[in-house]
């Protein structure tokens, strides 16, 4: 949950193919996925903003400028009830990102990293997924964060997404710097078609 006197800043998301492996791969058919698409919501959360970015890794080769991905990214914000919770001097939400890169041309994404960055004065009570993941199959990830304003109220609000994760390596971590809070995700791995990534913190 993100806690703060007053809304809390959310500062932009970014999604970056980081690597892209120089070889051409089979791109397997897939079915149209969306970083713009909202989770599932339950209780007492409202919609409060969405701020999506979206960028194109670029390669030269052969003297040619070539598109060898796109990245999209969403981070959106849904705030508590706050007359379902008993806090009269904070407010409470989730920070919900989500991405999706789209390898293009034959290349394949080899690392992808997502950044986000939400302001100092908040508190950061939670955050999804938890745990880091080393896979040697693809795997569905639901991704799910539940919120009852730190103990403050009698209702559950949650937010959830299901996504694929393939081989071979997700991980997550939380460091403060430039005054902020910046959750990290990083997969590695070895992909020709179009990944989705979720994650949040609360």
């Amino acid at each position: 949950m993100v806690e703060a006197g007053t809304n809390p800043t959310l500062r932009s998301l970014r999604v970056a193919v980081v690597t892209m492996l120089a070889l051409a791969c089979l791109v397997e058919a897939s079915s149209p996925a969306s970083a713009r698409r909202a989770p599932k919501r339950t209780g007492p959360l409202s919609f409060d903003t969405k701020e999506c970015a979206r960028q194109k890794e670029r390669k030269r080769i052969n003297g040619v400028i070539e598109v060898v991905a796109v990245a999209e990214s969403c981070v959106l914000f849904y705030r508590f009830d706050p007359l379902a919770e008993s806090n009269e001097n904070r407010d409470y939400g989730i920070a919900w990102t989500q991405g999706k890169v789209e390898p293009r041309n034959g290349w394949c994404a080899r690392r992808v990293t997502s950044h986000l960055l939400v302001s100092s004065d908040g508190k950061l009570h939670a955050k999804a997924p938890k745990k880091n993941l080393k896979l040697g199959t693809k795997r569905r990830l639901r991704v799910r964060l539940t919120t009852d304003a730190n103990g403050t109220s009698d209702e559950t609000g949650s937010l959830a997404e299901t996504i694929t994760v393939w081989p071979r390596l997700l991980k997550h971590s939380m460091v403060k710097g430039d005054g902020a809070h910046i959750f990290r995700q990083h997969w590695r791995g070895l992909r020709g078609r179009t990944t989705l990534f979720a994650s949040g913190v609360v």
